[in-house]
């Protein structure tokens, strides 16, 4: 995170807090009193109402914490929840005799849940593989939503008398399980307080889903009474909404998370146990056939996502085992596997059209007296130079791998690989700055060519050349240090 998040006033997280367990209490104490039907509907009603009015001030007290899409996802949320309780206040008479005026306010509610869910989680989807994760809960809600459609579903038509109605009473149990689902595959990626704040909102939301569940069933059948069990679970439902409002910021509380081999395996299987349930309890005409064909693209979708995030992985698996960990060139395994002749991948490189490969062995002087006076640190930064001057020394189809410590290697098939070497050579004597010291490296180069050697017989012939000329170095090196006899006085001098 570029900046610091801002953080709940803990006061007022007690308070919230406080607030919900006492309406949430209260109510539940008043459904077990022995009360008659008009005051257990208006103990319904207030505990619906205040529900309501609670979560507006919760949501108007998080907006307040955050901006941009944060700021519009708690707004509109508000807006929602007003516009449910207005639609509600109409007539609470006539909604108290059909389901229908009802669960009118259920898909505001839901939409409001979602709001919260996908837009506060934009930018994180995006990064956390938006299409996986959308999939995924999609596949997750087919199971749910075939489980569910020969008790709720399939007898709505015979409880409403509009097309209207029936998409408000259809649209509900879809978008609250998406809700629901949604929220539970983007929890294990939740830090911090974020996790509490999207748990209470994806529970809230599965908990809204079985009270209207169980008011459209209960309408169906015309047994539905207000004031009983089920719509207190308006009321829990409301309250855990409201407490996601104690961390706004859950959006931008996130986390890259790999799903573990059990989640994807429970997240495969479970849609597939749950839609199996009317099919053994009702029979195979249950449910259309236009369900199961949608489950069976579904997931078809996410074999081939999958795949695709599979193969993606593989590659970047074998690039990292082929690739030197501190520098990025390539490793041992890498530069064996491009010299070898008969390694079908790399064939082209050393078909009969193309000239001879030549391997430069490099091994750089004073690098350990740099590691013991300046440390670990100045030599990891010497080698990253020195990586970098490398690959910008090389041409276009030239190799440059690290073999450990500080010998590195350089395949070419140029013919002036003598040119290349004093190019490399110059380039890395320059002197270096780290933290303000200047550091001297020098290098030492063996040349080797051959088409036919084996790789390891290519790299020992590379090294011996190497070795010749580190000797030959040291050779003048002393030269030069040598003293020589002065005629003119009888006295030695140095070079």
């Amino acid at each position: 995170m570029t900046r610091s998040l801002p953080r709940p006033d803990a006061g007022l997280q007690r308070a919230l807090v406080l607030l919900w367990f006492v309406l949430a209490v209260s109510t539940g104490l008043a459904y077990l009193l022995p009360l008659d039907q008009g005051t257990t509907d208006l103990v319904s009603n207030l505990s619906f109402g205040i529900a309501g009015l609670t979560v507006i001030g919760s949501v108007m007290h998080a907006q307040r914490m955050v901006s941009g899409l944060d700021r519009l996802a708690w707004c509109s949320i508000a807006l929602t929840m007003a516009a449910a309780l207005a639609l509600f206040a109409l007539d609470p008479a006539a909604s108290n005799g059909t389901p229908t005026l009802a669960l009118l306010v259920a898909p505001i509610v839901a939409l409001s849940i979602m709001t919260s869910v996908l837009v506060l989680g934009r930018a994180t989807l995006t990064g956390l593989r938006l299409t996986r994760i959308l999939l995924d809960g999609a596949w997750l809600t087919s199971g749910i939503l075939v489980a569910i459609w020969s008790w709720v579903m399939a007898p709505l038509p015979t409880l409403v008398e509009s097309t209207a109605e029936l998409v408000y009473l259809g649209a509900f149990p879809i978008i609250t399980v998406i809700g629901s689902v949604t929220t539970l595959l983007l929890l294990p990626r939740a830090a911090g307080s974020a996790s509490w704040s999207l748990a209470f909102i994806g529970s809230g939301a599965a908990v809204c889903a079985v009270a209207g569940t169980f008011h459209v069933r209960l309408g169906v059948e015309g047994t539905l009474t207000f004031g009983t069990w089920y719509d207190y679970l308006w009321t829990i439902g409301l309250a855990l909404i409201g407490l996601a409002a104690l961390d706004p910021t859950m959006g931008r509380r996130m986390r890259t998370a790999t799903p573990s081999i059990a989640a994807q395996q429970l997240i495969t299987g479970a849609p597939l146990l749950i839609a199996s349930l009317p099919f053994l309890t009702h029979g195979w005409d249950s449910t259309p056939s236009e369900l199961g064909l949608a489950m069976l693209g579904l997931l078809a979708l996410r074999v081939v996502v999958l795949i695709s995030e599979n193969g993606r992985l593989t590659a970047q698996l074998e690039d990292h085992a082929n690739r030197d960990e501190l520098t990025g060139l390539l490793n041992r395994r890498a530069l064996l596997d491009l010299l070898d002749p008969t390694n079908p991948s790399v064939t082209p490189r050393r078909s009969s059209e193309t000239p001879q490969l030549t391997v430069l062995y490099l091994d750089l002087d004073r690098f350990k007296q740099i590691n013991d006076t300046h440390g670990h640190a100045a030599g990891d930064f010497v080698l990253l130079q020195v990586a970098r001057k490398l690959s910008e020394a090389v041409r276009e189809g030239d190799a440059v791998a690290r073999l450990g410590g500080d010998e590195f290697v350089v395949v070419t098939e140029h013919d002036d690989a003598r040119r290349l070497a004093e190019r490399i050579r110059s380039s890395i004597v320059e002197p270096l700055v780290w933290n303000g010291r200047p550091l001297s490296v020098g290098c030492s180069i063996g040349v080797a060519h051959g088409r036919d050697q084996t790789p390891l017989g290519l790299l020992a012939l590379a090294d011996s050349a190497l070795y010749r000329d580190k000797q030959s170095s040291r050779e003048r090196r002393e030269a030069d240090q040598r003293p020589t006899f002065d005629r003119a006085n009888g006295q030695p001098s140095a070079r």
